[in-house]
């Protein structure tokens, strides 16, 4: 056989059987790992204290008027108040001592008005009636600030209602769990104010 025929010959043969040939895909896919890990950036120290500060900042309203209010650990930095004395007290609609606290507080906002800002906190589901004179935080703000306060204060999970904090200066004086006669709150604000 001559050269350039058998050349031929192979060269048909070989687009036949390796033309033909089908392509196997493989039985089952290849596996792919992704092995990139996002690793969160860390929130500078201005961040994080800008974080803590909104935690611990709220806002109370009330006759079209605003009061934030910043918690510091024991100090109370009230924004917008002029009195010297705040008095925020923590209580429930369904509380019958809660009830006659807040009136009586209402009361005492009346007699000590230039010298004491009383403030609620309203941790019951339903909302206030809006005729009380106080300003007052209510819904989920309102359970956000009494986790803060029970932190702030170191105090059970548990919130014996009514709970009333006192603070002078933004610095805190006292607080009391419970119902507070008012010849007690009285002669307490009456030493304070002297100060």
């Amino acid at each position: 056989m001559n050269y350039p025929a058998s050349l031929m010959l192979y060269s048909i043969a070989f687009i036949l059987f390796v033309g033909c040939e089908q392509e196997k895909e493989p039985k089952q896919p290849l596996p792919i790992h992704n092995t990139t890990t996002l690793v969160p950036q860390k929130p500078t120290q201005a961040e994080e204290k800008e974080a803590i500060q909104k935690e611990n900042t709220f806002t109370f309203h009330h006759a079209h008027k605003k009061w934030t209010i910043e918690l510091k650990e024991h100090q109370l930095i009230c924004h917008n108040a002029t009195q010297e004395v705040t008095l925020i007290t923590l209580f429930d609609n369904h509380c019958p001592l809660c009830q006659a606290e807040v009136a009586m507080l209402t009361r005492l906002q009346k007699a000590f008005k230039t010298k004491l800002q009383v403030i609620g906190v309203n941790l019951s589901l339903e909302k206030r009636d809006s005729s009380s004179n106080l300003p007052i935080l209510e819904g989920e703000e309102a359970k956000r600030f009494a986790s803060v306060i029970k932190k702030a204060l170191s105090l059970e999970e548990s919130l014996s209602l009514p709970l009333s904090i006192l603070y002078h200066k933004k610095e805190e004086v006292t607080y009391y769990e419970g119902a507070v006669p008012s010849e007690i709150l009285t002669h307490t604000l009456q030493n304070i104010i002297k100060q």
